[in-house]
């Protein structure tokens, strides 16, 4: 799911030097709770849309362990991540999951320093690095 606004906004962010963050969750779902999980991170990324800085996330499985489940999303700013995973909200969905997963969740917060990007219709663009060419 890809919020316009925010991806607007984050592209001029990028021109502008300033690079959008990824946040990486990773939860180990037990068997037999995949529909119920898959449920709720739906509805947890439904909220997640109305989040000011949020653009974009992803719900991915492991192929070779499909008790592994990882979130991508895409914030404008770490600060923004950091508003919604400490708000109450994100905290009560988190209790709520709890019994579906069987191990912690694991969250790492990654700020990029360089985006690339493929030629689209003619325009010849270069990978974009913080602080350099």
């Amino acid at each position: 799911m890809i919020n316009p606004q925010s991806e607007i906004r984050n592209r001029k962010s990028v021109e502008e030097g300033v690079m959008p963050v990824r946040v990486i969750i990773q939860r180990w779902v037990r068997y037999g709770r995949e529909t119920e999980l898959r449920a709720a991170l739906e509805q947890m990324r439904l909220q997640a849309l109305n989040q000011p800085g949020y653009i974009s996330g992803e719900t991915l499985r492991c192929p070779s362990d499909p008790s592994l489940w990882v979130v991508i999303s895409t914030w404008e700013t770490m600060a923004d991540w950091q508003r919604w995973a400490q708000g109450g909200d994100r905290a009560e969905f988190e209790t709520r999951i709890a019994h579906l997963v069987a191990a912690p969740t694991q969250v790492l917060g990654l700020e990029s320093i360089a985006i690339d990007r493929a030629p689209r219709a003619g325009l010849d663009l270069k990978p974009e690095i913080l602080g350099g060419t």
